[in-house]
């Protein structure tokens, strides 16, 4: 369930947020190995969920442009 995953979930992403701010995170995961602990579709939900209320700038650099910026990622 997103909504308990992400109650429990909540103080270690504030933490994270908070100590680095939304210019220096990049959504990733442990997937495949984390599979056994959840579903990437879960995982996705909860960080997406924890992220939703900061706006659709914070969203945007989390899920993408943080990393685009990093791997200086050039459109082709």
């Amino acid at each position: 369930d997103p909504d308990s995953t992400l109650v429990h979930c909540k103080p270690g992403l504030e933490h994270v947020y908070q100590a680095f701010g939304p210019d220096r995170l990049v959504f990733g995961t442990n997937w495949p190995v984390s599979q056994k602990n959840a579903e990437m579709h879960l995982i996705k939900t909860v960080v997406y969920n924890f992220f939703e209320p900061k706006g659709k700038d914070v969203l945007e650099k989390v899920f993408a442009g943080n990393a685009k910026n990093v791997y200086h990622y050039a459109s082709r």
